[in-house]
């Protein structure tokens, strides 16, 4: 099924697509999804939008975060290119003697940080 997903024509109303981001900037959440090519069976594609992310990209800073927030709303707001269900959540069940838990935004726990405290 997966693969008709992307097929156009394919008679389908709703499908199942997974994506995960590989690092934490708006730009992998927004432009990799809903930039026209991007690998999504939608087909996402607005010159609008296009010529914003392009515009958001190119900021630094408050000015990036501001515009792709504003950009996400919109899309979400005025364009629908999707439906997000569900988000995912991870535990970690640490002795009480393991120290020094980082938390990375995208992969979690780092594993080389960790230690044994005496």
């Amino acid at each position: 099924m997966s693969s008709r997903e992307f097929r156009p024509g394919e008679p389908w109303d709703l499908a199942l697509w997974n994506w995960f981001v590989d690092y934490a900037d708006p730009f992998d959440y927004i432009n990799t999804q809903f930039t026209a090519g991007a690998d999504h069976p939608a087909g996402f594609h607005d010159p609008r939008f296009e010529r914003r992310m392009a515009a958001a990209s190119r900021l630094r800073g408050d000015a990036r975060l501001r515009a792709y927030a504003e950009l996400d709303r919109d899309l979400a707001e005025q364009a629908a290119p999707q439906a997000t269900f569900a988000s995912g959540e991870t535990s970690y069940f640490l002795s009480a003697r393991i120290g020094c838990q980082v938390l990375h935004p995208i992969y979690r726990l780092d594993f080389a940080a960790l230690c044994v405290r005496g």
